[in-house]
């Protein structure tokens, strides 16, 4: 079968053929202003793919909107501090490790964002092998 990816449609598949739509993926946002989840939601509100669950405020009730919601994806807010983040980070390994989570474990991916990285900030993340944090 020939390949129509560079027209546009699925790879193996003619450009007229319907492609089934994978799964809309989840997203919730941990971050310090409430304006800002408002504001993710807003945007997410124009991807048909991506759906907005909820937004909190504080690190220990976002365990408990994972818990609640399982995600795909939580937006981490970096104004909680780095020290403060990789510190839930591993406390989550933690829990996960001890079947706080469904039976296949946590299936939330954990992106840590923010306006900015300090120099001093990206090397403690990559060092510090964290989840969730980009690799350089």
């Amino acid at each position: 079968m020939m390949n129509f990816t560079g027209m546009g449609g699925a790879p193996g598949v003619a450009p007229d053929v319907a492609v089934p739509h994978v799964s809309d993926k989840t997203v919730c946002i941990c971050d310090t202003q409430p304006v800002t989840a408002e504001g993710i939601r807003t945007l997410l509100s124009g991807c048909p793919d991506l759906k907005f669950l909820e937004g909190t405020d504080s690190l220990n009730r976002a365990l408990e909107l994972m818990r609640r919601s399982a995600p795909d994806v939580l937006m981490l807010d970096k104004a909680f501090g780095i020290q403060a983040i990789l510190e839930w980070l591993s406390a989550l390994r933690s829990v996960e490790a001890v079947g706080e989570f469904q039976a296949g474990g946590l299936r939330t991916g954990i992106v840590v964002w923010g306006v900015s990285v300090t120099e001093g900030q990206a090397p403690a993340a990559y060092c510090g092998r964290q989840p969730g944090l980009p690799r350089w």
